[in-house]
């Protein structure tokens, strides 16, 4: 039940990426509660090499499995020659680069921290948590606002999500 729900998803991302963005927002409370995964259930332990089960938190699958839905439309794009995510024309290469810049200095930041790490797989784990999914949401969140319009809609969704928990 929880594969067909998760390749729900990804079709979902896929087909209106846009919405499976704004479904990251809703799940993002979820954190608290992850759910475990079984690669063998789905014929992946061998791929990855691994028989346990994998644990994620309903925000990070929602993040992941709109990367899925994102790499398909891309993959898809490129073979059609459109040109899908590319920067919009209402935004110059210098909002590009006060865009995408500070983010890509975080990374970097952040990849270098791991050199002095005392403990690499729990700091491995805490980047891709903490700066890698949030990165890969914003780059997603980039190439999917097409208008300001769309912008503003998305912030109202995120402003109706933090009513919600402030009532809740």
């Amino acid at each position: 039940v929880n594969g067909l729900g998760a390749i729900a998803f990804v079709a979902l991302a896929w087909w209106r990426l846009e919405l499976a963005l704004m479904a990251v927002l809703y799940a993002a409370p979820l954190y608290l509660f992850p759910k475990e995964f079984s690669p063998a259930l789905l014929g992946l332990d061998k791929l990855i090499g691994r028989a346990e089960p994998l644990s994620f938190s309903l925000g990070e699958f929602t993040v992941l499995g709109c990367l899925l839905g994102w790499a398909a439309r891309w993959t898809v794009a490129i073979f059609k020659g459109m040109r899908f995510g590319l920067p919009r024309p209402y935004l110059e290469k210098r909002d590009l680069i006060l865009a995408l810049g500070p983010p890509a200095s975080l990374l970097l930041a952040a990849a270098l921290s791991l050199l002095a790490s005392e403990y690499p797989t729990y700091s491995l784990r805490e980047l891709r948590v903490v700066i890698l999914e949030p990165l890969l949401f914003y780059a997603m969140l980039l190439s999917v606002m097409k208008t300001p319009r769309d912008v503003l809609k998305f912030f109202n969704g995120f402003i109706l999500l933090g009513l919600v928990i402030a009532l809740v």
